[in-house]
């Protein structure tokens, strides 16, 4: 158990220095290369290669760590005819990384020919160069995640998760040194070098833990291992980054610099998700693992409607004082630099169309656990497939009339249906997942909402925001509006809930 708590102490600090790092890289990216095609490139490549990141690392944790884990308690760690096959896996995985990388470097002229918005050689050109930089970290990513999944097996928890933030780390240092010499292509060479870095550091742990690494690529234990999932699997991990990737080709092809806009504000509205949405989802994760596989049904019903519940009531207030303070917040995080003050307004309006999406995304995210816990892999790959076909049409109808805040209006919508269809079959197999007292918490904290937002708008009627020529003092602003209007929220709502909203917290406390 001490070991455990140090762990979490850890890798707490750790989350948080992230936190940090990226509002920093956010800022010095607007400050550096502001709202412009070549910036609209990186993120595009950026994009490309995260699909293929998702397709193949996460499907990669997401299957071999259970297995490994499995194995391990089977047959012991000295078995050396499993570990052979992990070597090979290994092997495997490099090898596909290599044609994989190669082949998004050979055919990047290609690929950035099929972008609507980038039809002149020359902005073609470059972005088939920063594809080309984008593509490498492949080379080091893929194989990263058998070695992840590895030491995640054999209770080495805190190496892995501290060597994934090297990229972000050494970005942030890219920028800062290379920013003039290299312009937009430093943010990719430092993804590449903190990639490289971490790889490195992982691969001399594993041969710490597994004492010699033998070369071979015909053991193929793991693979068939894998093998009946892999697909599924891999359907539903990309789907996300696919729906991303067209919002932004679509994007693309409205002008310079829509993806960019785009970009920024996406990086506002996943503040809530990093802060509220992905403790609850990794608190939640292994306890429904548990109640599945001890007391069943009635315990998984209760820890999944007390979730959702929380999720709700706990990104509310943080949604409500983001949209409110759109504007300053925009103005606050990228109005410097290279971000001309005609982009601010639009920004804002693509946050307020993207609004929506928080919370249902943070709703999905958690009920797709449930049915990753229960193995019920192939209703979630058709729903992916039907959200990659509805966001590619809800995109070319939205950004033709309503521009690029049609696009984030679509993302809102297509969430909406995904949410509606993944609660009916939720409920097909758990039909007390939402009760009456949820949906009468619920309803309670959208009062308490409208009890915030009104307290926001009289507290700035009274007090108005500086301007934002005075950064400092319009972020203390934010921050003292903010924190009363929180405050509000929640005394409103255990006014109206009677105590049920405290009694959820310690439920999910216990």
């Amino acid at each position: 158990m001490n070991r455990v708590v140090k762990s979490a102490a850890l890798l707490s600090a750790i989350s948080l220095l992230v936190r940090f790092l990226g509002p920093v890289k956010g800022y010095l990216i607007a400050d550096r290369f502001g709202v412009s095609r070549t910036l609209d490139a990186y993120y595009l490549s950026q994009n490309v290669v995260d699909v293929t990141l998702a397709i193949v690392t996460f499907s990669i944790t997401l299957l071999v760590v259970p297995l490994f884990t499995e194995e391990f308690a089977r047959r012991g760690r000295g078995d050396e005819p499993f570990h052979r096959s992990i070597d090979a896996f290994l092997c495997q995985t490099a090898l596909i990384a290599l044609v994989v990388c190669g082949a998004l470097m050979v055919f990047s002229p290609q690929i950035a020919g099929r972008i609507p918005g980038f039809a002149d050689a020359t902005s073609r050109a470059e972005l088939a160069r920063i594809l080309r930089a984008v593509s490498a970290s492949l080379v080091f990513a893929i194989p990263f995640a058998v070695l992840a999944g590895y030491l995640y097996a054999t209770a080495r928890v805190v190496l892995p998760s501290l060597l994934n933030h090297l990229v972000l780390v050494a970005t942030v240092a890219s920028i800062l040194f290379l920013a003039a010499p290299l312009g937009v292509l430093s943010i990719p060479v430092g993804g590449v070098l903190g990639t490289a870095i971490a790889f490195a550091l992982i691969f001399a742990a594993f041969l710490r833990q597994r004492g010699r690494f033998r070369f071979g690529l015909r053991d193929t234990t793991v693979l068939k291992r894998v093998g009946g999932l892999l697909l599924p699997t891999m359907v539903f991990t990309a789907g996300g980054y696919v729906n991303l990737l067209t919002d932004q080709v679509v994007a693309s092809s409205i002008g310079a610099g829509a993806v960019s806009l785009l970009a920024y504000s996406q990086f506002i509205l996943t503040l809530p998700y990093v802060l509220v949405t992905l403790p609850i989802l990794t608190a939640i994760f292994p306890e429904l693992a548990r109640h599945k596989a001890s007391d069943g049904g009635a315990a998984m019903d209760e820890t999944l409607g007390h979730g959702l519940v929380l999720l709700i009531l706990a990104l509310l207030p943080l949604l409500i004082a983001l949209l409110y303070f759109r504007v300053p917040l925009v103005e606050l995080f990228f109005r410097h630099g290279k971000f001309a003050p005609g982009f601010v307004p639009q920004a804002a309006d693509i946050l307020l169309a993207y609004g929506l999406s928080t919370i249902l995304l943070s709703c999905n995210s958690l009920i797709q656990r449930l049915f990753l816990v229960e193995g019920k892999m192939v209703p979630l790959m058709g729903l992916t497939l039907v959200s990659l076909v509805a966001n590619l049409a809800m995109d070319l109808y939205f950004a033709a009339r309503l521009s690029v805040a049609g696009i984030a209006l679509a993302t809102s919508l297509n969430e909406a249906w995904y949410f509606a269809a993944i609660l009916w079959l939720l409920r097909k197999s758990l039909p007390g997942i939402f009760p009456r007292w949820a949906r009468h918490l619920t309803g309670q904290g959208l009062a308490a909402g409208g009890i915030m937002l009104a307290s926001l708008l009289v507290s700035t009627q009274l007090v108005a925001l500086p301007g934002t020529d005075r950064k400092v003092a319009l972020a203390a602003a934010l921050i003292v509006h903010g924190g009363i209007a929180a405050i509000g929220y929640g005394v409103a709502l255990l006014l109206f809930s009677r105590g049920r909203a405290l009694s959820l917290l310690r439920s999910r406390a216990r």
